[in-house]
């Protein structure tokens, strides 16, 4: 690459959806936040204000005011003139209507290099048929002509890709999260009380499968009372769930904590015996990681990329999506045997801190970034 002295100028692209933030948001900060900045000139561009007041103060950030439908021409239009103001060298977007965008308006604006990094295929997504059509049609013609490159961050997302979305795999790179060093490592409990305490944390939205969760309760509840469920994070199907709850019978025994900010989430971590992750779909969710970093035995549906971080049995239980028997099973064997939750919780760790810990996202981002522009522009 020549000229060496000047930095790579990198631009971040994230839609946030109803103000939520959630792993895809927060991998974005870490990405951002930990590239070697005498390398990289970094600039974030989002559609919410409060979102981009979690970067640095270093990063250059830029707000997009969204408040057109999915697909009109202002979205685009605005985008294309803070991609002239900023000129980037390389523009990642993140998630699927900032990825469709990213590309095409990318394209159009002149930037050597796009990237992007969907975060899960819009073929999983919970939306109407002819829409998820829709969504799945513009993405593949963005991604295959538009997009220079496609991040997945699993092998399974990289599958999908390449067999439902027509994306040749010789443009698809693989890159894992990875938990910032030191990795989590919490206080034991400080509580003294016997009561068992069952948590997740994730959006209150229908791809988490909180409802499973709901209905696996009374068959738990019949062995054991002196447990609490804490669910932490707020969505669109809080007063649904907590319906839900009520009809069951069992809203004695769940606490809805709402919106936690991320750097608080390690309390209520430390109050967890049992993490579960009941989801129906998923690409690779920081929350998993974070709990099996943390010491904490996890359970998860078998679907996504959660069976390239648990190893059945060995790093935590996989169990059946949308199954509430096959959720009220694991926990249950779960509290029945102690030694086996500590075993899962040291093989996680140990997983954990091996393979996602530590700078190894960050090193091999960097590495693809420079290839590229080495590539597309010089």
């Amino acid at each position: 690459m020549q000229n060496t002295d000047c930095r790579v100028k990198l631009a971040y692209f994230i839609n946030i959806d109803n103000g939520e933030i959630g792993g895809a948001e927060y991998h974005v900060i870490d990405l951002a936040s930990r590239l070697d900045t005498t390398r990289f000139e970094i600039h974030a561009i989002s559609t919410d204000e409060n979102y981009l007041a979690h970067f640095p103060k270093y990063i250059t950030t830029h707000c997009i005011k969204d408040t057109s439908p999915e697909y009109t021409l202002q979205f685009p239009k605005n985008l294309y003139f803070i991609l002239k103001k900023i000129k980037p060298h390389i523009l990642h977007s993140h998630k699927l209507k900032a990825s469709v965008w990213g590309s095409i308006v990318g394209f159009f604006a002149k930037i050597p290099v796009r990237i992007t990094t969907t975060h899960g295929s819009p073929l999983q997504w919970q939306v109407p048929i002819c829409r998820k059509a829709f969504n799945s049609l513009f993405n593949t013609v963005a991604s295959n002509l538009f997009a220079t490159w496609i991040i997945a961050v699993c092998k399974t997302e990289a599958l999908i890709k390449q067999k439902r979305e027509s994306i040749s795999k010789r443009k698809i790179s693989v890159i894992y999260h990875s938990l910032p060093l030191p990795p989590y490592e919490l206080d034991k409990k400080t509580n003294k009380s016997s009561e068992i305490v069952i948590g997740t944390v994730a959006r209150l939205s229908t791809e988490k499968g909180h409802e499973y969760l709901i209905r696996a309760l009374p068959a738990i509840l019949q062995k054991y009372q002196n447990i609490k469920f804490v669910f932490v994070g707020n969505g669109p199907l809080k007063n649904s769930l907590e319906r839900l709850a009520k009809k069951m019978q069992v809203n004695a025994y769940i606490e809805f904590v709402g919106t936690v900010e991320r750097n608080h989430v390690s309390y209520y971590l430390n109050t967890f015996d049992i993490f579960i992750l009941p989801s129906l779909w998923e690409s690779l969710p920081y929350s998993l990681l974070e709990a099996i970093a943390a010491g904490i035995p996890v359970i998860a549906a078998d679907v996504g990329g959660n069976k390239e971080i648990i190893t059945n049995k060995k790093t935590g239980l996989l169990i059946k999506s949308k199954s509430s028997i096959a959720i009220a099973e694991a926990i249950l064997y779960l509290l029945n045997n102690k030694t086996i939750r500590q075993e899962l919780a040291e093989m996680g760790q140990r997983l954990v801190r091996q393979h996602f810990s530590g700078d190894r996202m960050i090193q091999q981002h960097t590495q693809l970034y420079l290839q590229l522009v080495e590539k597309y522009l010089y």
